[in-house]
């Protein structure tokens, strides 16, 4: 795989803006007897992101994207996929700001996914680009941050919350890969507490995720995608010179992609 970007930058007290293109190759060769599972994907863009401060209190931030993928999916014959996004950036005081935004985006079908490597690729058939096509996406969030310093104490809380939409997701049925007929519609919030004290750090997260597939008029769990997950850390860090801690990771019961719901677990690590 490769990436390769040339740009343009530009910016004064009220504007700032962005001007390039790049291009992303990604392949894979594989061994007989399994060549077939090779691929060769070409994507060659071309975008421009532009954030304007309107006052001290607002700053306005856009962006189109236009990319040409090769080979091309099914529902974008020409390969082409349009992009715009915007957001909006809100500073309440001096220590509370807020962002609205949302945007378009796209994924090309891949061999890779959760259930095939749960299979570990056995029986998988070969994905076939101009069979398939491409996920689109359509997505909305929004956030509350709030940053202080309480005597020798930083505090950072962020609130966020999250919509998306994603249209023809890839399903895998019968080691087949095929579009589903309806939507992938996922919702939730993410909290997240950040406290440094000196040379220690203290981490807290959850994460809340709602996902549904909605086909025919009938909604169903997403498999392996725990609604609940918590997340800690917490590290001590000399700077140039020494970091150690430890961290911890829960996630909750989910649906397995045999129709049985597996159990919640934790995952604990340590850093040096």
């Amino acid at each position: 795989s490769s990436y390769s970007e040339v740009n343009y930058v530009y910016h004064n007290k009220k504007i700032n803006w962005v001007l390039g293109g790049d291009l992303v190759t990604d392949g894979l060769n594989v061994p007989y007897p399994l060549n077939y599972f090779g691929y060769n994907y070409t994507t060659i863009g071309g975008f421009i992101q532009i954030t304007y401060k309107a006052s001290n209190w607002f700053s306005l931030e856009t962006g189109l994207r236009l990319d040409y993928n090769t080979p091309a999916p099914v529902n974008k014959s020409n390969g082409v996929f349009v992009l715009p996004r915007i957001n909006g950036l809100f500073k309440i005081g001096n220590h509370l700001t807020s962002r609205l935004g949302g945007g378009l985006g796209y994924k090309m079908p891949t061999l890779f996914s959760d259930q095939t490597e749960e299979q570990e690729y056995r029986d998988i058939q070969p994905v076939i680009i101009s069979n398939l096509k491409a996920e689109q996406s359509y997505g909305l969030n929004g956030d509350v941050n709030y940053r202080d310093a309480i005597g020798d104490a930083v505090v950072n809380i962020n609130q966020l919350f999250f919509y998306t939409r994603v249209d023809h997701p890839l399903l895998l049925l019968n080691d087949v890969y095929v579009n589903s007929p309806g939507n992938l519609r996922s919702s939730g919030a993410e909290t997240n507490l950040k406290l440094f004290i000196d040379n220690l750090g203290i981490y807290l997260g959850y994460t809340y995720t709602d996902t549904k597939l909605q086909a025919n008029n009938v909604a169903t769990a997403e498999p392996l995608i725990p609604k609940n997950r918590l997340s800690a850390d917490v590290t001590y860090e000399v700077e140039n010179d020494f970091r150690a801690g430890i961290e911890g990771f829960y996630n909750s019961q989910q649906l397995l992609s045999d129709g049985t719901t597996g159990r919640g677990f934790w995952t604990f690590g340590l850093l040096v």
